[in-house]
């Protein structure tokens, strides 16, 4: 065995030896030796499933996530990445992640010899090729990997171990007959055991188990080392043909099975004895090894399990098809559907295996699990899917998420067809779903050409296939509801989003589909981010980061937007440190064009904040020039307005003008038309036209737009685009020399900006509004205004201090109750901007319904019963169902 110093000087250790000459005992008394002298080891053992690149290399990342958690939250994006992204895209972000580590790592690889795979040769040669130089590789293989080792030698010593250097000594074999079974032999006997096993460790260990056996008498033949006809041969009259008829039944039962748990292994033989069978055989090392800490599943070492299997084939009634098939019910009676599916394939039942995939696939996609649908699909051949809406459907799903439009455009077609002219070729099954299915089909379209298109679906539409949803489609009401979330935010009606938002999270949450509940939640903060309610949309995102896990605990790819908008959050208090960390983790968790998109602007209005604004134009001039085609257009309306409000702000103003232009932007209008509405998600375009403008002297014109801008914001309650209208407001009335109305507007942007603790987005105006802010500063000192004690003079003087770089993250102001913009005094409000929903239910709760029933009859989760419960006691400015009920009655909105 190469002692600690040979490890630490080769970069490449190689393995090499036929089954049973102890490579895996081997390996474990280098990761022992390593462990001793506190160096890091990372363990990957690798069976014949890991023969795609992509399995291979996600338990690769595993294996250094067992030493490095960090590991496995920074490469999940690219492991989880739908569609799959190229292999050595994911091998280089790990090697990339590696070279930070600054200590000594040990890789250790076993049973390499099971890949045969040329994509996942390639693959390790490609990690081995490029690893840091810190890094170390040991390779147990029954035979030499397919890989240069000369050109692995260039970046570090490389060397083979073969059999005759593994071979057990005369003073290894005593040591371990002694220590192991209690046998002492004398000079004779270990010469001959030596002789006879040539050193070989299985033999040994065989061999040792006969002279137990047998009290030390004389062995009956030789081992021929890696022969294995004789070793079954001897593992025949030495070992299987000693133990007693049940044990061997057993053995023999459960040989075909990769793995063994006490249920399945009863499943398999019918008897109720599996954990008895399984202790016993731990208990006389019978080889048998565990998988886990727990031991709730155990393996057969290789050796032994080709000498059981080969036995089997041999037996009279016992048959491996019999086994493999009960193995299938077992796992899917356990809902493991990818095990039951190979062992009816192994069973040579391959009906039964497509109809196992048949049977699961469209429920696993409805819960998200796109990678593994798509695997199957891969290994299924095309006729499958023919006249099968049942999975048309989930693979048109699966195409739709990797965006690969075309493709799902032609399965949702022919799915379309299968319910139409392939009507009386459908099973009975798919008959009884025609509905639901057809329903699917109707949203994944609408879906589709969203994506495609950039054609958002029609709120009405959306709501009348709603109203078509049986109560227990939960999959479909959440995708329905989360579509009309989008379209109302389009529509600038918030509330309406947030309402469909909530539900969507309900919906999707018993499905379960992670997913589409995260993207939902996704929208809640983001809702409340433009609402103004910073504190309430960084507690959805906190909450969503703590959740959004896959079973083994690692971060959903869906976590990303969570890090990005906690950015964005943390930014806009100026908590500048947070918010460039939460910035850094959202980029290492996507491969999303249009999320890296966002950072990008994120990203520069750091830079601005730090370097000045050139430094933001070049960053973004630089990602539009290599980067932005990747993203969808309303990313790339947002990076060049971000552009055009950088250059405007540097006083670039003809290159601010001509970027407008190209964006579509009216800068040579006088003002907007009467009836125009402005997209939310599109409205920075407009601000940043007015800050051209009123950089350009055309205050008046830009007065003329943000006044409109102002009107549609206050109606959404946006508070956020209020405090920037505002601001942008104040400087135009001051360029315009109307001082009492820029006052006016600056008041309420620092109204409204205090209450939520906005900082960036006063200060990101530009360097014409510090001027404003000092004068509105010095009004405050003023002796009248000192004594009404101004709660905004802190605020301001915050503000100044961020300005100068100095100070920490602006507070929000004090206890006041929050409003709305524009919103009037509870005596004079217009009962009339209920809702009909919240008509409907006022009506139905001042009869006396409890919420549950209201969402039963209604159709809708309960918790959007009691989001419209608490918003109409609001407008109603009541506190519970008694005085709802009366004031709804006096006002005649209900009767």
């Amino acid at each position: 065995m190469p002692n600690l110093g040979e490890l630490k000087s080769t970069r490449l250790f190689v393995l090499k030896a036929l089954a049973g000459y102890g490579k895996t005992t081997l390996l474990r008394q280098y990761a022992d030796l390593l462990e001793r002298h506190d160096f890091a080891v990372a363990w990957l053992r690798l069976d014949r499933s890991d023969n795609q690149p992509g399995k291979a290399v996600a338990y690769l990342v595993a294996a250094f996530a067992e030493i490095e958690p960090r590991i496995a939250t920074d490469l999940s994006p690219f492991i989880s990445a739908v569609p799959p992204l190229p292999v050595d895209e994911v091998l280089a972000a790990l090697i990339h992640r590696l070279e930070t580590c600054e200590k000594e790592v040990y890789l250790l690889i076993d049973d390499y010899h099971s890949i045969s795979s040329s994509d996942v040769h390639r693959a390790f040669f490609y990690f081995l090729r490029n690893l840091p130089r810190n890094f170390h590789v040991v390779v147990a293989s029954r035979h030499l990997p397919p890989w240069d080792l000369a050109g692995l030698a260039e970046g570090g010593a490389v060397r083979v171990l073969e059999e005759a250097e593994i071979r057990f000594s005369l003073d290894e074999i005593a040591d371990y007959v002694e220590r192991c079974h209690g046998l002492q032999l004398d000079d004779a006997g270990l010469r001959s055991m030596h002789r006879q096993t040539d050193g070989w460790i299985s033999a040994v260990k065989l061999v040792s188990h006969d002279l137990q056996r047998r009290h030390g008498r004389p062995l009956t033949h030789r081992m021929d080392p890696g022969a294995h006809r004789n070793l079954i041969d001897y593992l025949a009259s030495s070992v299987f043909d000693w133990l007693d008829p049940e044990i061997q039944d057993f053995l023999l039962q459960t040989a075909p099975l990769e793995r063994l748990s006490p249920s399945l292994c009863d499943a398999v033989t019918g008897a109720n004895n599996a954990a008895a069978m399984i202790d016993r055989l731990v208990r006389e090392n019978l080889f048998i090894e565990p998988l886990d800490s727990h031991g709730g599943w155990h393996r057969y070492h290789a050796l032994f399990s080709e000498f059981l299997t080969d036995r089997l084939d041999k037996h009279p009634v016992l048959k491996r098809a019999t086994i493999h098939r009960r193995a299938s019910y077992w796992f899917e009676v356990n809902r493991q559907p990818q095990a039951a599916a190979e062992h009816a394939m192994a069973a040579g039942d391959g009906a039964r295996n497509e109809a196992l995939i048949e049977s699961a696939i469209l429920a696993m996609v409805r819960a998200s699990q796109i990678t593994l649908a798509m695997r199957w699909f891969e290994t299924l051949p095309e006729t499958f899917s023919d006249n099968k809406p049942n999975v048309l459907i989930p693979l048109a799903w699966c195409n739709l998420y990797s965006r690969r439009t075309n493709a799902a455009q032609r399965l949702l077609d022919r799915a379309k067809l299968s319910l139409t002219e392939g009507l009386q070729q459908l099973s009975d099954a798919d008959r009884g779903g025609l509905e639901e299915f057809t329903a699917e089909i109707e949203i994944a379209q609408l879906d589709l050409t969203w994506s495609s298109q950039g054609d958002l679906p029609d709120a009405k539409r959306l709501q009348a296939i709603k109203e078509k949803l049986a109560p227990h489609w939960y999959f479909l009401r959440a995708y329905v509801e989360l579509l009309l979330c989008h379209s109302y935010i389009h529509q600038d009606r918030l509330d309406a989003a947030f309402a469909a938002a909530s539900d969507s999270v309900v919906f999707a949450k018993k499905v379960p589909n992670a997913f589409v509940a995260n993207l939902a939640l996704e929208q809640l903060a983001q809702i409340r981010y433009l609402q103004g309610r910073l504190g309430e949309a960084r507690q959805l995102c906190e909450q969503a980061v703590d959740v959004a896990l896959t079973e083994n605990g690692q971060p959903l790819p869906v976590v990303c937007h969570f890090h990005l908008l906690l950015a964005h959050l943390h930014y806009e208090t100026n908590d500048l440190e947070a918010s460039r960390r939460h910035l850094d983790t959202a980029v290492h968790l996507t491969a999303e064009p249009d999320i890296l998109s966002e950072a990008e602007i994120l990203s520069a209005k750091h830079a601005a904040v730090f370097q000045g604004e050139r430094a933001a134009i070049g960053q973004l001039i630089e990602y539009n020039n290599t980067r932005l085609d990747q993203s969808t257009p309303l990313s790339m309306n947002a990076v060049r307005s971000h552009q055009a409000w950088f250059l405007t702000s540097a006083r670039e103003l003809d290159s601010a003008e001509g970027v407008l232009r190209q964006l579509g932007a009216p800068v040579a209008r006088a003002g907007p038309p009467a009836a125009v509405v402005v997209n939310p998600l599109l409205e920075f375009q407009y601000l940043a036209m007015c800050h051209y403008l009123i950089a350009a002297g055309k205050a008046e014109v830009a007065v003329n737009w943000l006044r409109q801008l102002l009107r549609i914001a206050e109606r959404s309650g946006r508070i956020r685009s209020c405090i920037s209208i505002n601001g942008l407001l104040a400087m135009a009335q001051t360029q315009r020399d109307q001082p009492e109305s820029a006052l006016r507007y600056l008041r309420e942007m620092l109204a409204l900006g205090e209450q939520g603790g906005f900082a960036r987005t006063i200060l990101d105006l530009g360097e014409d509004v510090i001027p404003l802010l000092v004068e509105y500063r010095a009004k405050l000192a003023e002796p009248a205004r000192v004594a009404t004690q101004d709660p905004r003079a802190d605020y301001v003087r915050q503000l100044l201090e961020a300005a100068k770089g100095a100070g920490g993250p602006v507070t929000a102001g004090g206890p006041q109750a929050r409003r709305r913009p524009a919103e009037t005094a509870p005596a004079d409000r217009d009962y009339d901007t209920l809702t009909k929903r919240e008509v409907q239910i006022l009506e139905m709760i001042s009869s006396g319904r409890r919420n549950r029933d209201v969402a039963e009859e209604l159709l809708i989760a309960e918790s959007s019963v009691r989001w419209h419960v608490r918003n109409l006691y609001a407008k109603l400015g009541v506190h519970n169902r008694t005085e709802a009920s009366v004031k709804g009655r006096s006002m005649k909105l209900i009767h």
